[in-house]
């Protein structure tokens, strides 16, 4: 009897943690480049057909990335936020990350050009660092995610708004914080470039409000739509995915190190971080704590 008794607290400690502590959600995570060949507005997904994934290897420790040649495929994905839509043509050539496989979500889609046998972004649209390619005009973005701590989620919290870094040259040329919705210009003096950063959406992580409690879990991700005009023979201009009102930008020096913060994408899983247990987990913990007490006092009286 005592052995039965054992055996079922163990089986119900086992699933109390199991609810306690959610495991991750993993998606594989695999860039490709190829050429648009549909759009579809009512479904709002993009279709490409695919010619070169962007592969790593590591050949003595350290990863060597490049665009290396597959078979055509079409992959068909939900785009990040519909003002992809607007953005991408058919027949533009795009490097485009998607999670969950064909089907999928492509979270971040850019187009692109070849340059000096090099393929350069001038808009992209989705998360920062899913896309390899660099951005036209050796810039390069930086942003930090300001959380909402009262919103968290697990190891996810809403953004309240971003601290967007513009770099040249790895050197940061503007500095401004965007609330989600809202844009900024720069246009270097002697230059006819023009950047434009908008920050859609965004999430971070909530290490930073909870740095004591940790869980294992996705990272988050945010949704951002770049653009750089007048870097290739066919920059145009597309309408900015924002309702707020554009203000011109004057260059600002600021005393940040000067990172690029494109991270590598692979074919392989999800990368999964250390983050805290959000504080929604905590009345979970409790409610589950009183009904073991319940349990082992009612084992008790038979």
């Amino acid at each position: 009897m005592v052995t039965t008794r054992i055996c079922i607290m163990i089986t119900l400690v086992g699933l109390g943690l199991l609810i306690i502590v959610p495991a991750g959600a993993v998606l594989q995570q695999t860039t490709y480049m190829g050429t648009v060949t549909g759009i579809d507005p009512s479904k709002q997904t993009i279709t490409i057909s695919a010619d070169a994934m962007y592969l790593c290897r590591f050949p003595d420790g350290t990863p060597a990335c490049t665009w290396s040649p597959i078979q055509s495929v079409q992959i068909t994905g939900s785009v990040p936020d519909p003002s992809a839509l607007s953005i991408t043509h058919l027949g533009t050539t795009v490097e485009a990350t998607i999670t969950g496989g064909p089907g999928g979500f492509w979270i971040g889609i850019g187009n692109v050009y070849p340059k000096d046998g090099t393929f350069y972004a001038e808009q992209i649209i989705g998360e920062l660092y899913s896309l390899p390619a660099p951005l036209a005009g050796n810039y390069s973005i930086s942003p930090s995610l300001n959380p909402d701590c009262s919103r968290c989620s697990g190891t996810i919290c809403p953004a309240l708004s971003a601290l967007v870094t513009l770099l040249r040259d790895d050197k940061p040329v503007l500095e401004k914080t965007l609330a989600p919705g809202e844009h900024m210009l720069y246009s270097p003096q002697g230059d006819s470039q023009l950047v434009n950063v908008s920050f859609i959406r965004g999430e971070a992580s909530s290490m930073t409000c909870f740095p004591k409690e940790e869980m294992v879990g996705p990272q988050p991700e945010s949704v951002f739509f770049v653009q750089v005009l007048n870097a290739s023979p066919n920059a145009s201009i597309s309408s900015t995915p924002s309702s707020t009102t554009t203000v011109m930008e004057k260059p600002v020096l600021t005393q940040m190190v000067a990172t690029d913060t494109s991270r590598i994408p692979t074919e392989t899983s999800h990368p999964l971080q250390t983050v805290p247990v959000g504080a929604g987990m905590q009345p979970l913990v409790v409610l589950m704590s009183l009904f073991f007490i319940g349990l082992l006092n009612t084992l008790r009286k038979r």
